[in-house]
């Protein structure tokens, strides 16, 4: 028997049974994104050079072009909790999930089964899998409790991610000025408009801050945050949304068959991700390259379009599965396993290869090679991305201490220890070892960000000089994580000739291009 609680428009099981849908599979060709655009707004500011819509529960308003500001004047702050994730399951792999629940349960963990992810079907009927199952060992009430409990489940060698669930939405009223009059509304509000209207103050940095006006043609939602300020998030339809991101992720003035497979890739990608990095959340998507880098309208190219329209409806499966396509800027010449970068099993379609035209056997079984394939870079697809593809920094002692202090209380640090390597060369860990305490950082993006947020986690480490004078110096490869297609190497192989379908599947292991509706 299976028992379901759905919160926030999310399926959590706690008695396991074979897995089933929750709701019947939902049609591809009428997909939907929510993506976040703004988080925390103390205000919001839009402009309509056309009439819009404003609804909230009671009124609708009928509005004349103009710059309009939305300020909070009473909220109530949105409800979350945090969970402490350690495995995923497919919905085919029910008994290994069983026994892994109830052996943490028996441990006294109160283990909730969360289902990520949607089943999506074509117009012919076929249905696509695309749900998981994240296996949640704890559910805490605020972040510092998580942290600790992430601390002490880490200290007996169980890894585990970390993500927040609104478990109550945020209520609230908002002023709506605009040059006619000033109107009371109460959250959440939509503004909907036929053309697009311009947000400013929209962050689209990723390791440091940066704002722009933007356009946006969907239909814009604006909430309450779990601080109180407004969020904004948009609702646009996959294809609308593909347009936005296209020529954000990929320079439109690139080779036809480089954008034709970033296209696929990032469709299939899109489809696989619906309600999964951001649901427990209430939206699919934020606008940054954490999940991928999205301007709206403004940076809509004929060339990023052309490419989306060559491709309409193709997408990578395998198995009778969306591949979960992720690409990055350059790998630097060899890309990764999913599994090395990211919590979660491997996926047979992100296996690691060489980026180079023939095939060579790894390098990266010793420090000496490692060294060499940095030091000495291979003519590899890659290649023509001259900041990207080689690279390095150089921090003084203070620096180093900075950057690791504010995530990690070690004290002084004694040595950095580079650990164990993927097959692209790129770090499973590091440790840092302190006077104070000791600190073992895991997965590319925690290991990138402890210092100071560097390209990618391959790479070598050298200290020369005494402290307190010591200077790190960093050399590496590669920009992004490295798993999947590599953008550079797209590009790289569209100039030598090849067609998107060989761009594909060089990057991608035993995958099929399939056309859906």
């Amino acid at each position: 028997m299976m028992h379901w609680i759905v919160r926030a428009g999310i399926a959590v099981i706690l008695i396991f049974g074979t897995a089933v849908s929750a709701n019947a599979a939902e049609l591809i060709s009428e997909q939907t994104v929510a993506i976040q655009l703004q988080d925390d707004m103390e205000v919001v500011t839009v402009f309509a050079p056309f009439k819009f819509t404003v609804r909230d529960a009671s009124n609708t308003y009928e509005l004349t072009p103009g710059l309009y500001t939305f300020k909070p004047q009473t909220s109530k702050p949105a409800q979350q909790r945090f969970h402490l994730f350690s495995k995923t399951f497919t919905p085919n792999q029910g008994d290994a999930e069983r026994v892994y629940v109830n052996e943490w349960r028996k441990l006294g963990y109160p283990v909730e089964s969360v289902t990520i992810g949607k089943e999506l079907a074509t117009k012919s009927g076929r249905v696509l899998d695309a749900r998981v199952h994240w296996i949640s060992l704890a559910q805490l009430d605020t972040e510092a409790e998580a942290l600790r409990k992430q601390k002490e489940l880490e200290a007996s060698e169980q890894w585990t991610w970390m993500r927040p669930e609104i478990t109550q939405a945020g209520t609230g009223t908002v002023k709506m000025k605009g040059a006619k009059g000033t109107y009371t509304l109460e959250l959440p509000v939509t503004i909907s408009t036929p053309r697009a209207l311009a947000v400013t103050n929209v962050d689209v940095g990723f390791w440091d801050e940066k704002k722009e006006r933007l356009a946006y043609s969907g239909t814009l939602e604006l909430g309450v945050t779990v601080s109180g300020g407004l969020e904004l998030i948009e609702h646009i339809r996959v294809e609308e949304y593909l347009k936005g991101v296209l020529p954000s992720e990929m320079p439109a003035v690139w080779p036809a068959e480089a954008l034709k497979a970033q296209a696929i890739s990032a469709r299939s990608e899109v489809l696989v991700n619906l309600s999964t990095k951001h649901s427990l959340e209430n939206f699919d998507f934020c606008n940054k390259e954490h999940c991928r880098a999205y301007r709206g309208v403004n940076l809509h190219k004929e060339s990023t379009n052309q490419a989306l329209a060559d491709t309409r409806g193709k997408i990578l499966v395998q198995d009778g599965a969306i591949v979960e396509t992720v690409f990055s800027s350059n790998c630097g010449g060899w890309t990764e396993n999913n599994d090395t970068v990211w919590f979660g099993p491997p996926n047979s379609a992100l296996r690691g290869t060489h980026d180079l035209p023939k095939a060579v056997a790894s390098p990266f079984g010793t420090i000496a090679g490692v060294r060499d394939w940095i030091t000495r870079p291979p003519a590899a697809f890659c290649a023509g991305d001259e900041v990207g593809f080689r690279w390095t920094r150089s921090y003084s002692e203070t620096e180093i201490h900075g950057m690791i202090g504010k995530s990690y209380s070690v004290g002084s640090i004694q040595r950095i220890e580079l650990g164990e390597r993927g097959v692209s060369g790129r770090l499973k860990w590091i440790r840092i070892h302190g006077t104070a305490d000791t600190a073992t950082i895991k997965k590319e993006l925690p290991i990138r960000g402890a210092l100071g947020g560097l390209p990618s986690a391959m790479f070598d480490l050298s200290v020369s000089g005494n402290s307190p004078k010591r200077t790190f110096a960093i050399r590496g490869a590669g920009r992004g994580h490295g798993v999947g297609l590599c953008q550079h190497g797209a590009n790289g192989m569209a100039l030598k000739g090849y067609k998107y379908s060989q761009i594909l599947h060089h990057y991608f292991t035993d995958v099929k291009i399939e056309r859906v509706r």
